[in-house]
């Protein structure tokens, strides 16, 4: 299948599962609660612009720009490179719902090394419950991740992670759901690949929201080594 057309209909379908949680009946061109979108098409320098908000996000590292077969996209090294949007207070959550959508190609490296954060939101206290949202991929079983709630761990915090496998060097579309009820859902090419219950999940910190790594007070960990296409978060 010719992958311009592969990916209108996987952005059609988008469309529909998220005109559906609104309760439309009609697709408009208007995806509802669209709070932020990037992609590389709309990078000048170093900023890498929100075109549709006002989340501006920079580019620190090791980062390119690359063409690919759905126009421009991020390439972190796998190493230093990410892009930060800082803490927008729109993209703290707390226990209520949102999505995130992106397109993704994990490299060939990044099945040998420890999963890389294609989305991340996350802290790690020194003590006390730490919370936030992340979706990463790769390890030596080639798994994607979507995990929302408290992160150091601590018994009785409510949590959620939902994961999948995928290939290497195979381009993918992911979206990632959590409803108020708490209901985590992980879409893969419009195809459910599991769902988890975390109610009460808090995903608010402190953290940067950030692409292609974790960067929080161990510094820049986790990073990703592939290709991040448009990325998208909805309140919804």
């Amino acid at each position: 299948m010719n992958a311009s057309f592969r990916k209108n209909v996987l952005i059609l379908l988008a469309v529909l599962i998220f005109s559906s949680f609104a309760g439309l009946h009609t697709v408009s061109a208007q995806v509802p609660d669209l709070v932020s979108r990037w992609n590389g098409d709309a990078v000048s320098g170093t900023t890498v612009l929100d075109t549709s908000g006002g989340n501006n996000g920079t580019i620190r590292g090791g980062v390119t720009i690359r063409p690919w077969e759905i126009g421009k996209n991020f390439h972190p090294d796998g190493n230093t490179g990410y892009v930060s949007m800082g803490n927008p207070e729109n993209l703290n959550f707390g226990t209520d719902p949102f999505s995130l959508e992106v397109w993704f190609r994990l490299g060939l490296r990044g099945r040998g090394i420890p999963p890389g954060n294609i989305i991340r939101k996350s802290n790690y206290p020194v003590e006390g419950p730490g919370y936030g949202y992340w979706l990463k991929a790769g390890g030596d079983n080639r798994i994607l991740e979507f995990y929302a709630g408290e992160t150091a761990g601590i018994p009785g915090e409510p949590r959620g992670r939902v994961a999948t496998t995928i290939d290497t060097d195979t381009w993918y579309h992911a979206v990632a759901t959590k409803d108020s009820a708490g209901r985590m859902e992980l879409y893969l090419n419009g195809e459910l690949k599991g769902a988890a219950e975390a109610p009460g999940a808090n995903t608010t910190s402190g953290a940067p929201f950030t692409l292609g790594a974790w960067a929080d007070r161990f510094g820049v960990t986790e990073t990703f080594f592939g290709v991040i296409g448009e990325v998208s978060v909805y309140s919804r």
